[in-house]
């Protein structure tokens, strides 16, 4: 939970009041700086001890934020049911605009005929019922389908031994200074104006 709070993609220990629509999460220590977490973001919210599942709305619901302070994360939310719990987490959640947009893409690419030799392609984008169209529509669900299912709390831990860790470790090779190719040209003379610029 710490990790999260400290990469800024989630908060926890929260209190919460209901008004309406809006989920107001607060806490007696404030709310620290969340760079993932800001306005317009879709954020997880779930019971402080559980952990986020899309699926299962009495476990988790979804809702996007309208304001972040130091003393409170402001949500809105269509869910009229509140997971029960005396504290809450707010976690960062899918990101619905881009699923929109997928969407919108697939219903046009979906829609178009299908091509032949007399019709030709309309879209100009893929052809649809073709092995490249279906590939693209099978990797579009698989990759949507594990978003749908991420848990933030579920990722790795910092790993010093890794291949990357050690590779930023380890000490590159020095490079020669590279030599001017051309002769610095001549000062340019200034005309009056920069002249006074200058001297002022």
């Amino acid at each position: 939970k710490r990790q999260l709070e400290s990469t800024g993609f989630g908060c926890f220990g929260l209190s919460l009041e209901v008004s309406g629509s809006k989920l107001i999460f607060s806490r007696p220590r404030g709310i620290p700086r969340l760079s993932e977490i800001s306005i317009g973001r879709t954020v997880l919210i779930t019971e402080e001890d559980g952990s986020p599942s899309i699926d299962d709305p009495s476990t988790t619901i979804s809702g996007e934020v309208d304001n972040v302070s130091e003393r409170s994360i402001v949500v809105s939310t269509t869910y009229e049911r509140i997971p029960e719990g005396q504290q809450y987490r707010v976690d960062l959640g899918p990101n619905m605009s881009t699923y929109e947009r997928i969407d919108k893409v697939l219903d046009r690419l979906q829609s178009c005929e299908k091509p032949s030799k007399k019709i030709k392609n309309r879209m100009g984008i893929v052809s649809p019922c073709t092995p490249l169209a279906d590939a693209i529509f099978a990797d579009v669900a698989e990759t949507s389908g594990a978003a749908n299912k991420w848990d933030p709390s579920t990722r790795p831990k910092p790993n010093a031994n890794s291949d990357i860790s050690r590779a930023a470790r380890a000490r590159h090779l020095a490079t020669k200074p590279r030599p001017p190719c051309e002769t610095a040209p001549e000062p340019r003379k200034l005309n009056e104006s920069q002249q006074r610029a200058q001297d002022m």
